[in-house]
């Protein structure tokens, strides 16, 4: 999806960590993302801390547009209350 690949299959209790900041001066905000705490470089950034418009822009093709309705066949596995949780603003349009 980012465009890091590895040849290998995750180790077991592999996680990922994504991390925001914000510059405090200029208010942009940034995201670094980590996989068992090693720096990933998403495709087409500098470096391993890209704008987060340039995370989101990566993202959103994976993100269904209606989350709602892209979840109602999922419902009955994880019940109708979990659909009504909060979304990250980011995650919808």
């Amino acid at each position: 999806m980012l465009s890091i690949s590895s040849d290998i299959w995750p180790v077991y209790a592999a996680h990922i960590v994504l991390e925001f900041a914000r510059d405090m001066d200029t208010g942009t905000r940034y995201v670094r993302l980590l996989y068992n705490f090693d720096e990933k470089v998403i495709a087409g950034a500098p470096s391993a801390w890209v704008t987060y418009d340039h995370f989101e822009k990566h993202v959103r093709a994976y993100i269904p547009n209606d989350y709602y309705a892209s979840c109602n066949a999922a419902a009955g596995a994880v019940g109708e209350e979990h659909l009504q949780e909060e979304i990250p603003t980011f995650l919808i349009n």
